[in-house]
């Protein structure tokens, strides 16, 4: 019965007497190494997408793997050369994915005859993150499992951008989508930061706003490009998601309990050194009632606080005083709260300036 059957109303009592859904958990394996693989066995048959250098289930180590990648080998080392001679690492592609989805890909003889398919720092990349866990689900036999590796945008360039959502990912796969909006270009461009010159950095670790930079284009020239011409058919490599471990655990539950998609969420784990880690079964499971989707969404926006309050804006730019009397017409806010919504007011107003809808 989906989310929007019977079980939507349920009762504190009803919760009780159900196993619990997936939430973000502390592994308990003894690396993050460890979990990503707890699925992975010599004895199973096993699809890799991009592992390039570092293949989680390498063919020279006797795993039954086949790998997926965008170029051949000869390609991809031609690509990488300048990975030196690591570049010696990268394995033999068995299929190659031009375009079209990955079921096209893939030969038919090969579907629904996957036990694991793995993907590390791959999804957040996809157009269309339905449509690509739709061809999983048929690669996938019975019982098996996707295991995905994950950024956590708290501790990565992706720090200022808002969550992405249910809604997001059913409206890219209403459109289709094959490349990258104009929107998640524009979005990414204006917003990706570096600290100290570094796009990722260690789990909690201050961030003052005076050691940090923009990694890509101007606001101005993102918004020249935005409104331009040409372009809109090619694809642009960039985050086009972003999760914490508790959004993306909500994204996966209500994807499962709306039947847009197959695979249901066997497991999620909290951050470990910037990535988490998240496994998808082929296989049925209860879906999320409306008590703990708030709990997750609650647990998301504390995800997202604890990350804001690592970060101390500048202190002497008139944008920060406005964003400061904004807040301090809020009464009662928490102090975490009263940071966060500070960090991003500040962001929102220095970017507003250059484009001319405000003026200081």
């Amino acid at each position: 019965m989906g989310y929007l059957g019977k079980d939507f109303g349920t009762t504190p009592g009803d919760l009780r007497a159900q196993p619990p859904v997936a939430i973000p958990t502390k592994s308990r394996s003894k690396s993050a190494f460890q979990n990503i693989r707890r699925h992975i066995t010599r004895d199973k048959k096993i699809l890799e997408i991009g592992p390039l250098l570092r293949p989680m289930a390498a063919k020279r180590d006797r795993y039954n793997v086949y790998i997926v990648d965008k170029l051949d080998r000869d390609g991809l080392m031609r690509h990488y050369r300048h990975l030196g001679s690591d570049v010696h690492l990268i394995e033999e592609v068995d299929f190659v994915w031009e375009d079209g989805t990955l079921l096209d890909s893939i030969p038919n003889e090969h579907h629904s005859t996957f036990d694991v398919v793995f993907l590390s720092h791959v999804l957040e990349h996809v157009p269309d993150p339905l449509g690509f866990l739709k061809s999983c689900h048929s690669l996938l036999k019975p019982g098996g499992v996707i295991s995905i590796a994950l950024p956590d945008k708290r501790y990565c360039f992706d720090l200022f951008r808002p969550l992405s959502t249910t809604a997001d990912w059913l409206e890219a796969s209403r459109n289709r989508d094959a490349v990258h909006t104009r929107k998640t270009l524009f979005e990414t461009s204006i917003t990706a930061v570096a600290k100290r010159g570094m796009i990722s950095w260690p789990d909690k670790d201050a961030i003052i706003a005076e050691q940090m930079t923009f990694v890509t284009m101007s606001l101005g020239e993102a918004f020249r490009t935005y409104y331009g011409e040409g372009q809109s058919n090619a694809y642009i490599d960039c985050h086009a998601w972003v999760f914490t471990p508790a959004s993306f655990a909500l994204i996966a539950h209500e994807c499962y309990a709306l039947g847009v998609c197959g695979l249901s969420l066997e497991s999620v784990t909290t951050t470990q050194n910037g990535e988490f880690f998240a496994h998808l079964q082929f296989a049925e499971r209860r879906v999320i009632d409306h008590h703990e989707r708030l709990q997750l969404m609650a647990l998301a926006t504390r995800e997202q606080v604890e990350g804001y309050k690592l970060i101390e804006p500048a202190r002497s730019r008139p944008m920060r005083a406005a964003a400061r009397v904004v807040v301090a017409g809020v009464p009662k806010m928490k102090r975490a709260m009263r940071q966060a919504v500070l960090v991003v007011l500040s962001s929102i107003l220095l970017e507003c300036e250059p484009l001319g809808w405000i003026a200081f």
